[in-house]
């Protein structure tokens, strides 16, 4: 995916730009965390962080405590 298609991808849907947002300060960090900070429902956080597990950008820790970490830069 080039760096184009990322940017267009995140910027696609505003949930998208929550997830590096909240990284950017905490690269360890749980569904609850975010949610917390952002006032968003578990659902929505939770379908974001599974749209970045799926390209590869962020990877799960701890299934059963939903624990995630960034595994790749930001743009």
């Amino acid at each position: 995916m080039s760096d184009e298609e990322v940017i267009a991808w995140m910027f696609g849907i505003d949930r998208r730009l929550i997830v590096p947002r909240s990284m950017k300060n905490h690269p360890i960090l749980k569904v609850s965390d975010i949610v917390q900070e952002t006032n968003r429902s578990i659902q929505n956080i939770s379908r974001a962080l599974k749209e970045f597990n799926e390209k590869g950008f962020i990877m799960c820790l701890n299934p059963e405590k939903t624990t995630w970490k960034s595994s790749k830069t930001f743009i």
